[in-house]
């Protein structure tokens, strides 16, 4: 490896440990699916005793072998690809670096060892003894040059590759613990890091609506079925979103209400489970507190959390799924109406001091 290579794989490592959570080795050794039964069980205790464990202990999910081998080929793609636009010596599978565009040239005095070393040739003393050596003398190496010499084949490549496996688990710690906090490379330009901070893709959703006076249901992306849900007094709605297939990673709902050219944040807990689906429940009266009676559209956005939007305008001003990453995030619509009391009015402002 290069300089520039063991320089972004230290900031891998380096991103890590700036978390404190992540900075925890048990929780790096449950990703790579190396941690000890009994630490394992120590780790699972110590994650009921706060949400910030239990979001660690989430987060730690054991990467599967493909996982693993797919996350190290990105980076070491990334790596190579850094250093032949700048012209850097790019690392390669079958032996020492050599600068891009240029074969790769055997060391002198190259010889097989245990691992990399350096051979010092010249004495700093030879001028006061011998005199001055010509330029020409194949003796004539500068003083203190340092050769390097060549790493028995594919020890280097598998130490390579080990670092890479070892900084790919820390950084998906990272991503699931901090997401969208790590966008650039060392230098502050894209890196290995930006070729993996893109979020995710998630599968199409499905969305169903129970409660009130009428049912509805909508495929991801497709209009909705006739009829809305019509909420009075003492009404229950139970909202259920259901991926396609099972969804890995995590996974957080933001959504909206909207009313014509009006749009609000409808602040709501959905239960999402491990499968990637989630679900909104409960009275007419928590869900929709403050908001006015008359025929609203609900908005869900479902997916990776770094992605989803985070302005009603950015859902209001266009089709489901559009966005910087669309397939990030899944947009579902469904319409009901609040009945005249169905919710109560927002609560008044406190009476100001004369």
């Amino acid at each position: 490896m290069t300089d520039r290579d063991e320089e972004l794989l230290k900031a891998l490592a380096s991103a890590a440990r700036a978390e404190d959570r992540a900075s925890d080795p048990r929780w790096s050794a449950r990703v790579h699916g190396a941690l000890a039964q009994g630490e394992l069980d120590a780790l699972e205790a110590l994650a009921q005793r706060s949400a910030e464990d239990r979001e660690a202990w989430e987060a730690s999910r054991p990467l599967d072998g493909e996982a693993r081998a797919r996350i190290a080929d990105r980076i070491l793609a990334g790596l190579q690809a850094n250093g032949a636009e700048r012209g850097a010596p790019v690392a390669t599978a079958g032996g020492p670096a050599a600068t891009a565009g240029e074969p790769a040239a055997s060391a002198p005095h190259a010889e097989t060892t245990d691992g990399p070393r350096a051979e010092t040739t010249g004495d700093p003393r030879a001028e006061t003894r011998d005199g001055p050596r010509s330029a020409a003398s194949p003796q004539a190496t500068p003083a203190g040059r340092v050769i390097p010499l060549a790493a028995a084949p594919g020890r280097g490549r598998w130490i390579a590759a080990a670092a890479v496996l070892a900084a790919a688990a820390a950084w998906v710690l990272v991503a699931r613990l901090g997401p969208g906090r790590h966008q650039v490379g060392a230098t502050g330009e894209p890196g290995a890091l930006a070729l993996l901070a893109a979020p995710a893709s998630v599968p199409d959703y499905a969305v169903s609506i129970a409660g009130g006076e009428a049912g509805q249901r909508s495929a991801n992306g497709g209009a909705v079925a006739p009829g809305i849900a019509r909420l009075g007094p003492g009404s229950r709605l139970e909202i259920a979103l259901r991926p396609a297939t099972r969804v890995e990673g995590p996974v957080a709902v933001r959504a909206f209400l909207i009313a014509g050219d009006k749009a609000l944040p409808w602040d709501v807990r959905a239960e999402v489970s491990a499968q990637g689906a989630a679900r909104i429940a409960g009275d007419t009266e928590a869900l929709f507190r403050g908001v006015p009676e008359g025929e609203w559209e609900i908005a869900i956005a479902i997916g990776r959390p770094e992605a989803l939007p985070d302005r009603p305008a950015e859902l209001a001003d266009g089709p489901p799924g559009e966005g910087e990453n669309p397939k990030a995030f899944r947009v579902l619509r469904l319409k009901v109406r609040l009945l005249p009391g169905a919710a109560p009015p927002p609560p008044a402002p406190p009476p100001q001091a004369p």
